[in-house]
Order: structure tokens, then C-alpha cells, then sequence
């Protein structure tokens, strides 16, 4: 296995682990802990299958064009795990889908200075997710839950921010390229995203 295909497929790994994660601490689940992990290790098994063609072909762009749909379909298949109606099951995911962006948008940022910047972009992935998760259990979790019975009046905006994402994701001929050309208009949509 070459070089590039390990980094890539460890950090689409970190990434998928640790996104289901994110879902997990965002929702309620009405299933035993053992019967919910083994589904969502079994859903994260199915994400990194589907991600190793387009790492193997080195198709980034492609991939994360994809990772939205991917995602989506994933966060909605968990909705029978959870006690959440359908739209709030949606909310949820649409809110991980965007805690995504941000994690892969401020990592790639902050690797790329750094010694082995595809390394560096992995361990900033799981520091950035270690500490949203953390951070989100201990003293936002209350607030979010608040936040998800209100859903009808925050799911445009949520959605408005994945859809810009997705706008950026799907114009990309490189999305190395775009990240580094457009890393100031890209910044500036996550961080106006974080403070709403």
C-alpha cells in the first residue's frame, strides 16, 4: 500500500469514526448502548468501504462530493435508532454534516504549515472532534436538545450552511485547490457558521 492511500484511508477512517460519534453524543437512542454501537460500527464499516474506491483512485473531489449524500443517507438510516421524530432526526444530521465541514475545513487549514501536513491534518481532525464532543456533552448538550424540539425554527439556517458547503463541494475541480484558493471566503462562511 502506497503512502498516500494509507493517509488518506486513515484519516477517512478518524473522520468516519469520529462523525459517529458526534451523531451519537447529538441523539437520544432508544436501543441498548451494544446494540447501538454495533449498528453504527457496522454504518461506519459501510462509509469506509464506499470511501476506499475513491481513495484508491485518489478522487478526493468525487469523495467529498459524495460524503454529503453519503452522510445524509447515513444520519437518516440512523433514525430508527433514535427517539426523534423525522425531522428532528434530519436537524441532527444536517448539524453534524456541518460540524464536518468545519473540522475538515479548519484542519486542512491549519495542517498545511506544519511538518507532514497529511498527518497533521489527521491528529487536528481528532483533537478538533475530541473537543467539540467533550465541549458539546458537558455544557451545551442541554441547550442543543432545546435547540432540536425547536427545530422548525433553526433547520433553514442549518440547511442553508450545508447547502453553501455543498455549492463549494460540488464547483470543485480540485478541492485541494479550492481550499487553498478560497480559503478566506471558506473561513469566513465556518466561522459565521460557529457563531450562529
Amino acid at each position: 500500500m502506497d503512502n498516500l492511500l494509507f493517509v488518506n484511508l486513515l484519516r477517512g477512517m478518524v473522520t468516519s469514526i469520529l462523525n459517529i460519534i458526534l451523531i451519537f453524543s447529538l441523539v437520544e437512542f432508544k436501543y441498548s448502548k451494544k446494540f447501538t454501537i454495533s449498528v453504527l460500527a457496522l454504518i461506519c464499516t459501510l462509509i469506509m468501504m464506499v470511501s476506499l474506491y475513491f481513495y484508491i483512485f485518489y478522487d478526493l473531489t468525487v469523495l467529498a462530493r459524495y460524503n454529503i449524500v453519503l452522510w445524509l443517507i447515513t444520519g437518516l438510516a440512523c433514525k430508527f435508532l433514535s427517539t426523534d421524530g423525522f425531522m428532528k432526526g434530519l436537524f441532527n444530521v444536517v448539524t453534524a454534516i456541518n460540524i464536518l465541514f468545519f473540522v475538515v475545513v479548519f484542519s486542512y487549514v491549519l495542517s498545511r504549515p506544519l511538518p507532514y501536513p497529511m498527518y497533521a491534518h489527521t491528529v487536528i481532525r481528532i483533537f478538533l472532534y475530541v473537543i467539540f464532543i467533550i465541549l458539546f456533552k458537558k455544557f451545551v448538550y442541554p441547550l442543543y436538545r432545546q435547540v432540536v424540539d425547536r427545530w422548525h425554527l433553526f433547520l433553514s439556517v442549518a440547511v442553508g450552511f450545508m447547502l453553501n458547503f455543498a455549492y463549494i463541494l460540488s464547483t470543485s475541480q480540485d478541492i485541494a485547490e479550492t481550499f487553498s484558493q478560497n480559503v478566506i471566503p471558506i473561513l469566513l462562511l465556518v466561522g459565521l457558521m460557529f457563531i450562529v
